[in-house]
């Protein structure tokens, strides 16, 4: 009997194999094209939802941050004037990390050894999550619960067992899920009451103490003035006193800013005065009468550098003949940019502090991904439907399933990539472009998420081309699973 050698399929190699699906998706134009478009349309909305996401984040992130930087010199005027309540004391403990300065501060005020400082922290973040826990129920249910009683008084109240059952009923009543149960509230009522409570009242005691012998210091000034020299001695003088978290480069920054807001004042008080109105509204020119004159017109106005030389040329001479208190020019532009840009900032935090929108944007984003993969499935099938001659000679001359399925697939993720190049990018400008013209270019600029830019990028991309392959699976098998003199058969 002659022996047949069966030898194995010859296969061709992944890279010929792009190369004729690249050769199929020139042959077809207009249909790639067309697909691509689909593609583009979807990973750019999806783009464009990320790009203002991440943007909004960024921004609010950074505003947050300059908002606080900006309003040091106020925090630390209230802080040297009045002592902290108990929650805000707990808060702030809570909300110190370790080795910070407010820590030291508090262990000093409240004459804490570093153990109990330690405990008393771990305490304070347990009574924070507490008291976040109340404030964030409705008003029926939490005066249900705890009747009148705020803040810490919470647990003064819930040390006594008669206000202990009333609270377990309302519990049970309404179904309320106490952060780590009910005994756990309760255990940790009776630990303030023996020992944070009183530690509490201890460093607003140290505090009050403190802020009494910075009295004599002040001379006659209320404190936001005093703290114009807070980079001098009276900086040095507030440390010694127990403010052990107001050192030197707090210190400068603080005395920058209160000098920064006499300096405002003097500005914004100057306007008070008809003269400066009146000619103000005259080198402005046009219709502009003093009555027109306000902070944002003035300030707008003082950005430009000889405008704020001339203006404040007039101030310090007659008619008025006000004191500038060393007041140049160039720091007048200064401040006029700086409360521009401050005015920026307030505006950024109100614009993303409303979230509301991204659950909509989120199933927009899911549907315009479904038309995409619909739209991709349906190309594609098409294109099997004009290519079943291609694909009957190519089964003749020995092409396996394998093969015809994968040159569809690679056909598909090809359009995915260059469909996601271009969406991503398209998003990108649109993104931006909308977020741009919201916060305004130095706004977007100081917080610029490069970072999570590039990653999202590279993520709508992926996902172009996954799409694309999903898409592509069912069309793929199609054309794979078509027999040969089926689709010789078919003019």
């Amino acid at each position: 009997m002659k022996t047949i050698d069966v030898k194995n399929q010859p296969t061709l190699s992944l890279n010929r194999t792009f190369e004729i699906s690249l050769n199929g998706t020139r042959y077809r134009l207009f249909r790639s094209v067309v697909t691509v478009v689909v593609i583009a349309v979807a990973i750019a909305f999806m783009m464009n939802v990320v790009c203002e996401a991440i943007s909004t984040q960024a921004i609010a992130r950074a505003a947050r941050e300059r908002t606080a930087q900006q309003r040091l010199a106020n925090v630390w005027s209230a802080r040297l004037s009045m002592a902290a309540t108990p929650e805000a004391t707990l808060r702030e403990v809570a909300g110190a990390p370790d080795g910070d300065p407010l820590l030291q501060e508090a262990a000093k005020l409240g004459n804490l050894t570093p153990a109990r400082l330690q405990t008393y922290h771990d305490n304070a973040v347990q009574a924070v999550r507490y008291l976040d826990f109340f404030t964030a129920l409705p008003y029926a249910t939490r005066r249900s619960l705890v009747h009148t009683a705020e803040s810490t008084a919470v647990f003064d109240l819930l040390q006594q067992s008669k206000a202990q059952t009333t609270f377990n009923d309302v519990v049970a009543k309404y179904k309320v899920r106490v952060p780590g149960g009910t005994d756990a509230l309760y255990a940790f009522a009776t630990v303030w009451g023996t020992t944070v409570k009183g530690d509490t009242d201890a460093i607003i005691a140290g505090h009050t103490a403190a802020i009494a012998t910075l009295t004599p210091l002040l001379k006659g000034r209320v404190m936001h003035e005093a703290l114009v020299d807070a980079d001098k001695d009276f900086g040095a003088q507030v440390q010694q006193a127990g403010f052990v978290a107001f050192d030197a480069k707090t210190r400068a920054a603080v005395a920058d800013q209160a000098r920064q807001t006499m300096q405002i004042a003097f500005i914004e008080d100057s306007i008070q005065h008809m003269e400066a109105r009146q000619q103000l509204a005259s080198r402005l020119g046009g219709s502009t009468i003093p009555g027109d004159i306000t902070l944002k017109l003035l300030w707008d106005t003082l950005t430009d550098r000889d405008t704020a030389s001339w203006y404040l040329g007039f101030l310090t001479s007659a008619p008025l003949k006000l004191d500038a208190g060393g007041l140049t020019a160039a720091r007048v532009t200064e401040l006029a940019r700086g409360k521009n840009e401050m005015g920026a900032l307030d505006n950024a935090v109100r614009l993303t502090a409303d979230t509301s929108s991204n659950a909509r944007m989120t199933w927009l984003v899911l549907v315009s991904l479904l038309v995409c993969v619909v739209g991709i499935s349906n190309a594609m099938l098409m294109s099997v439907t004009e290519r079943f001659r291609e694909i009957a000679t190519l089964k003749c001359l020995g092409a396996l399933d394998t093969f015809i399925m994968t040159l569809f697939l690679l056909e598909a993720c090809l359009l995915g990539l260059v469909g996601g190049a271009i969406g991503s990018l398209a998003g990108s400008i649109i993104g931006f472009s909308r977020m741009l013209s919201t916060f305004g270019g130095r706004m977007l600029f100081l917080a610029f998420p490069v970072g999570p830019w590039l990653i999202g990028m590279l993520l709508a991309i992926g996902a172009g081309v996954v799409l694309a392959a999903l898409a592509g699976v069912y069309p793929s098998y199609m054309a794979a699973r078509l027999a040969p003199m089926e689709a010789m058969r078919i003019e």
